[in-house]
């Protein structure tokens, strides 16, 4: 007879704190007095500061962030998880921050400030439009902590965050960074104009590094499927675009707004389809529940082991380094920092023309751009202008400023989706050959693992340059054309006359967008550079780092080297101790079981 394979299941309160404790003994072992002679201070409070936020992670409310572009439902489908009206939500964007909702015995709302300051508001201040103004007013403002005594927040941190991608609002980095705090992911898209090229880049940009372990996918706004094949149709599309970056994410459709209503006892935006639509929901709520809700634990200590693999990876960089500077006799340390330190060398100049040359490529590219905005400026002209005396006054009146606008935007964002590939290359050039030079250095001839490490992928998107055509003249011109528009009477001759406007505004409309093509592109290259030189920058800080410590070193003695050389041997040892527990303890915190429950859904 045959029997079963059996599996190992382990508590996750004890490996939670067999965690804790390894991190509180290498935290206390990294202190010893000869790892600390070797090492310095100022790495070690590093060392410090990183164990500190592990154990604030874990000690913390399981936090669950709710992203997505502008104007997909994200407050809406808070509201519906909660079943309360919690957040504002309005047809235009109205989270305009970070929104902590948490449990807490009555209803209260906090402005956070970043220097600790709190400002309390009335759940009416919370809308935008009051909202605003008294943020304009504050220091710098971290977030709003939100609390109502809803049972199921309990040990929960339910975050909402602004719209992603609004050219008009610049959030996308807030978000960005508010990730690497996050747990699990909620991300919304909407059916009606599903995973645009700039929510696909923010996953590449911001989702994909962070590795969450569970990432789920809803596809909002349902409702306005016709018929239960058409929500189908919509969802598989939906899950198409998704696979191609998560492959084995869950996706889901629903209507936020549905369930809000469905909740709230009113009317529901499409009654031939509620009984469909509440059955999405629940298949979401459910799947919440059982795939990250009730595996939190699990999901808050495997990102535990992620960040403390991230500050053991950087520790073993600083420490191969100051070996390899130890190596080093006194004149070739000096003659590497003085490399390093001299802003005129042969190093720096070499950096500075590979940033030179990555420059010249974009200018080079933008002149692509510029011809392709022509052509499509003359397209304006000849297709839509020229059909303007077609439409009724009042529908150009609420329409065609939006029409142009977003025709403009999405020209100029399609031409930065065809030349993404192209700016990424460059970069990655530059920075390859950065990299050899620094190793070419004296010191840095055997400290190529070293540079790679700190070299990590540049974290440039193309969502970063909406930052830089906020003040797009183009966009200006329009806006000035139809507050003319807006005077004039609502009759047919208006059509008439508006077009003429614009024809005879096209002139200055193509130069504006051939110059501001032109200034995107260079602003582009500029971002780039910076973000090669801090990167690059950061390299140099360590090699210094090493190098003006080994210097030091060598002038106190053969026995002041020595108990360096062994108090760093001793580091190694412990990294390689702390490494092994870490491997074992992922081996147990994904048994085959919660493999199997868990992981193959979204990991």
């Amino acid at each position: 007879m045959e029997t079963s394979a059996k599996v190992v299941l382990y508590d996750l309160s004890l490996l939670r704190q067999q965690f804790l404790e390894t991190l509180d003994h290498f935290s206390s072992l990294v202190q010893a007095e000869k790892i600390r002679d070797a090492l310095g201070n100022q790495l070690l409070r590093q060392l410090r500061g990183q164990a500190n936020q592990i154990q604030e992670r874990l000690s913390s409310n399981f936090s669950l962030v709710v992203i997505g572009d502008f104007k997909r439902g994200k407050s809406t489908l808070i509201n519906a998880l909660l079943g309360q009206p919690i957040v504002t939500t309005n047809v235009t964007p109205e989270t305009i921050t970070i929104n902590q909702i948490q449990y807490g015995p009555e209803d209260k709302i906090v402005i956070c400030l970043a220097d600790g300051g709190q400002v309390s508001l009335e759940p009416e201040e919370l809308s935008a439009e009051k909202l605003a103004p008294l943020i304009e007013q504050l220091s710098e403002v971290s977030h709003l902590r939100i609390e109502a005594p809803i049972e199921w927040l309990q040990g929960l941190c339910l975050v909402d965050t602004p719209g992603t991608g609004d050219i008009f609002k610049q959030f996308d980095r807030q978000v960005h960074d508010y990730l690497t705090k996050a747990d699990a992911v909620l991300f919304v898209v909407s059916t009606l104009s599903p995973l645009s090229s700039s929510e696909q880049d923010f996953l590449r940009a911001s989702l994909l590094p962070q590795d969450f372990p569970k990432v789920f996918f809803l596809a909002n706004m349902m409702d306005f499927a016709r018929s239960d094949r058409e929500a189908e149709r919509s969802l598989t599309a939906i899950q198409a675009k998704v696979s191609h970056l998560f492959p084995n994410a869950r996706t889901f459709g629903l209507s936020a707004l549905d369930e809000f209503c469905c909740l709230r006892s009113l009317p529901r935006p499409n009654p031939d389809r509620a009984s469909a639509l509440e059955a999405q929901f629940k298949a979401f709520r459910d799947g919440l529940e059982d795939s990250i809700l009730l595996n939190r634990d699990l999901i808050q200590l495997d990102r535990a082991g992620d960040r403390l693999e991230q500050m053991l990876t950087a520790f073993e960089a600083h420490i191969r380094l100051l070996q390899k500077a130890l190596q080093t006799d006194q004149l070739r340390l000096s003659q590497a920092i003085a490399q390093y330190e001299n802003q005129s060398s042969e190093l720096y100049d070499q950096i500075g023309q590979h940033q030179q040359a990555m420059s010249m490529e974009i200018s080079q590219i933008s002149q692509q751009a510029c011809s392709w905005m022509k052509e499509f400026v003359t397209r304006l002209e000849t297709e839509a202008i020229a059909a303007i005396p077609s439409f009724k006054p009042d529908d150009l009146q609420r329409h065609y400023h939006f029409f142009l606008t977003d025709s403009i935007r999405n020209a100029i964002n399609q031409c930065l989706n065809t030349h993404r590939p192209t700016f990424l290359e460059s970069a990655d050039r530059a920075k390859k050959a950065i990299v050899q030079d620094l190793q070419l250095t004296d010191i840095g001839q055997s400290g190529a693992e070293v540079a790679q490490a700190t070299f990590g992928d540049l974290p440039w998107t193309n969502l970063d340059t909406f930052q830089l055509i906020m003040d797009y003249t183009p966009l200006k011109l329009f806006a000035d054309l139809f507050s003319h528009q807006a005077r004039d009477s609502g009759s047919t001759q208006q059509a008439t006359a508006f077009q003429k406007r614009l024809e005879a505004a096209l002139p200055e409309l193509r130069a504006s967008t051939i110059q501001e093509v032109r200034s995107l592109y260079s602003n582009i290259a500029n971002q780039l550079e910076k973000q090669v030189e801090s990167i690059y920058q950061q390299e140099i800080d360590a090699s210094l780092s090493a190098l003006r410590q080994a210097q030091e070193l060598s002038t106190q003695g053969e026995k002041k080297r020595a108990s360096t050389d062994e108090g760093l041997k001793n580091a190694l040892l412990l990294l390689g101790d702390t490494r092994s527990f870490l491997k074992s303890f992922k081996q147990k915190l994904w048994s085959e079981d919660r493999l199997e429950e868990v992981s193959s859904q979204c990991r």
